[in-house]
């Protein structure tokens, strides 16, 4: 039946409004799936069910979409807006869905299975008993506690063909009780630097050697982006465990073996410290088990933060080589041996304003990421007290940073002081990278340069891999460690420097010119210097209790560290470590470094107590 009533193109109109809304929402949905997808099953899902139902929308809409006609239409059909209304509802919610599933999984974490990274294991023999425990996180890494019967580090880059091959037939002599057949089969492979492999071989000499042993666990990344970070830690904690155990520097030559844990680097700041609290929870698990003293870890804020309140109410003292948030002092069983954000800020401001000439300053810094909050905030306090002007805040996200997102805090900064001179960077390399890359170049602001605090030292973090060479004479940085602050200063150098490099480097000669010249083989960068000097205050705890006692526990280690001051501090590679009461390292020495035309790290001065005994604030 033909009809020209007026109502039926009332409802085609309406029926081509929702589906125009609909499939808007549907669109929506598509959109947000595939920006947040990041290889989840769960999205993945969602973006298929979006696409079906743009497409069921687009069906819907067809018939209502105008037609060229020879003549003008004289009918329509009439149809129902009812399946319109069920497609709307639908579009709704599947867009709710999609935008609150991100908060879901950040506030109700996915649990970790450990099918995956379990079945890695290599098989342990008879001679060996493993209390390994694995997981795979939500991003796929493996997260957990490995006793050798489990390899984290297995990134290619610096290594040989076949690397993860060959780690496994390694580990699986080391755990079979063949130490002699795996170190042979290793030093033929021509791995150098691999320090995971070295503490496993060292661990099952210690096993082998009959001398009373205690478990500490390193606790570090050692797979995904940052792995890097991981493998600077366990070379320091080795070459102070094979310094310690060759030497029996501790009563009754008691060795240290070595457990390492692996937290991840997650996708994000907020799951990294996710991923460490999960960690700690196993460590709290196999405490008994392992009979462990405690954890020498993490290296950002946020995780140290996160692992502490699971370590602390099980009493596990940790010692960790570079946290540095101001929020951390004072919290119980947290000990460190970098000097805090404050310090860095009280160290660097009279730099700025002095050596830099800084009259105009804007801080770009994240106000909810522990670290990049506690150093902005504390540069804030001390050059606003200090020049007795205010500076520009300028905020941003960290891992969210790009070019456009940049240029827009940059040239807010600009409007609001055109004559700005000096940006204080409070945060990681990586996130910097955007902002070194467009300092604007004209004669006006040749001279902007950018002040930040240690992690902008991370060279391998940089987007380049690199400092970007847009930045090349304008970057400035503090530091905790750096390996020529010895020959800076006219003093001789320790022998962790020289058994660094021969560890990494077999053919280096200690007393040749310049050997010291390539990072992760012969140049110890800050990460490795600072975990040498955790795991050396760890032990020096550990002999304070095994100078009167066969034995000892957690919380005598606990104990201990307080003790670690005065004649008792270690003289580190990165200065005197006299720990306060507050678990912080008194007076600890800073290091600022400028990055020149070329590209290379130039040493500018080195603040606070650097020798032991030299202070007369050494101790509280």
């Amino acid at each position: 039946m033909r009809t020209d009533d007026p109502s039926n193109y009332q409802n085609n109109n309406r029926s081509r409004i929702l589906a125009v809304v609909a499939g808007f929402f549907f669109l929506m949905s598509l959109t947000i799936g595939i920006i947040s997808s990041q290889g989840s099953l769960y999205n993945l899902l969602t973006i298929t069910i979006a696409i079906m139902g743009t497409a069921f929308t687009f069906f819907q809409l067809l018939p209502s979409l105008p037609r060229v006609r020879l003549s003008p239409p004289r009918w329509t059909f009439r149809r129902t807006s009812s399946p319109h209304y069920i497609l709307l509802t639908c579009s709704i919610i599947m867009l709710v869905i999609t935008v609150l599933q991100p908060v879901m999984q950040h506030l109700f974490p996915p649990p970790m299975v450990s099918d995956s990274c379990s079945a890695q294991m290599v098989k342990v023999g008879t001679a060996i008993v493993s209390d390994t425990k694995i997981a795979q996180a939500a991003d796929g890494e493996c997260i957990g506690i490995s006793d050798g019967a489990f390899s984290f580090d297995v990134n290619p880059l610096e290594r040989v063909s076949h690397y993860a091959q060959l780690k496994d037939q390694v580990l699986t002599k080391l755990n079979a009780g063949h130490v002699d057949e795996a170190r042979a089969l290793w030093q033929a492979a021509g791995v150098t630097n691999d320090a995971e492999m070295l503490i496993y071989l060292e661990d099952q000499r210690v096993l082998q050697s009959h001398y009373p042993y205690i478990n500490i666990v390193l606790a570090t990344i050692l797979t995904g982006f940052e792995f890097n970070l991981g493998r600077d830690n366990a070379q320091g904690v080795y070459v102070a465990q094979k310094e310690i155990n060759t030497s029996c520097a501790l009563p009754r030559c008691t060795q240290i073996r070595i457990l390492i844990a692996n937290s991840g680097s997650g996708r994000n700041s907020g799951e990294r410290a996710t991923y460490a609290s999960d960690l700690a929870a196993m460590i709290v698990q196999k405490a008994a088990a392992y009979r462990i003293a405690g954890v020498i870890g993490w290296t950002f804020s946020g995780q140290s933060i996160s692992a502490i309140q699971v370590l602390a109410p099980a009493h596990i003292p940790m010692v960790s080589p570079s946290a540095s948030s101001d929020s951390l002092t004072g919290t119980s069983y947290f000990w460190r041996v970098a000097a805090v954000d404050s310090s860095q800020a009280k160290a660097v401001v009279p730099y700025a304003m002095q050596q830099l000439q800084a009259k105009k300053v804007a801080v770009f810094y994240d106000p909810t990421d522990s670290y990049s909050r506690s150093l902005g905030e504390a540069f804030i306090r001390t050059f606003e007290s200090a020049a007795h002007k205010t500076v520009i805040k300028e905020f941003y996200t960290v891992g969210k940073t790009n070019t456009d997102y940049m240029i827009s805090l940059l040239r807010d900064a600009l409007k609001q002081a055109p004559d700005l001179d000096l940006i204080y960077f409070s945060g990681y390399a990586d996130d910097a990278s955007p902002l070194l890359d467009i300092l604007p170049t004209s004669p006006t602001y040749a001279d902007l340069r950018v002040l930040g605090g240690d992690a902008l030292y991370v060279t391998g973090s940089y987007r380049s891999g690199s400092y970007p060479p847009n930045a090349y004479g304008r970057l400035y940085f503090t530091a905790f460690a750096y390996p020529d602050e010895w020959t800076f200063q006219h003093l001789s150098p320790p022998r962790f420097f020289c058994e660094y490099a021969t560890a990494f480097f077999a053919q280096t000669a200690c007393s040749g010119p310049d050997p010291f010249t390539k990072y992760h083989y012969t140049r110890a960068s800050s990460d490795v210097i600072l975990a040498y000097d955790a795991t050396l205050a760890f032990a020096q705890a550990a002999k304070i209790v095994l100078t009167n006692s066969p034995s000892l526990t957690p919380d005598d280690i606990q104990q201990a560290l307080a003790k670690v001051q005065g004649n008792q501090a270690v003289q580190g590679a990165s200065g005197q470590i006299s720990l306060g009461p507050d678990g912080n390292p008194i007076n600890k020495a800073v290091v600022i470094l400028r990055v020149d035309a070329q590209g290379k790290e130039i040493l500018e001065s080195v603040q606070g107590c650097f020798l032991k005994g030299s202070c007369s604030n050494a101790t509280p």
